[in-house]
């Protein structure tokens, strides 16, 4: 069920649109929830968590969820909690079942 007009994973685009603009930009876990916290409050907090981990093309646990290639291919994690935006043709195939 949705709480705002769009998706969370589309709310996901809208946050790298604005967060991770040029080549190189990256974003912490807290800097993705103080943005949700900011622009869409009633997200919770797991469900940004679970999104952000179904999102990164590299991290093992989207092998769990049921994500969309294409919609879902958007971050690569580079550590526990820091992310880029994913680059087809550079970074390893996104992990899918």
């Amino acid at each position: 069920m949705r709480i705002y007009d769009r998706a969370v994973w589309e709310l996901m685009h809208e946050l790298a649109n604005q967060l991770l603009v040029k080549e190189g930009d990256v974003v912490e876990r807290a800097e993705v929830k103080a943005w949700f916290k900011s622009h869409y409050p009633l997200i919770k907090m797991n469900t940004i968590d679970r999104h952000l981990m179904r999102m990164s093309t590299n991290a093992v646990g989207r092998l769990h969820h049921h994500g969309k290639p294409g919609n879902d291919d958007l971050f690569f994690k580079l550590e526990k909690s820091t992310f880029r935006r994913y680059r087809p043709g550079i970074d390893q195939a996104p992990l899918w079942k």
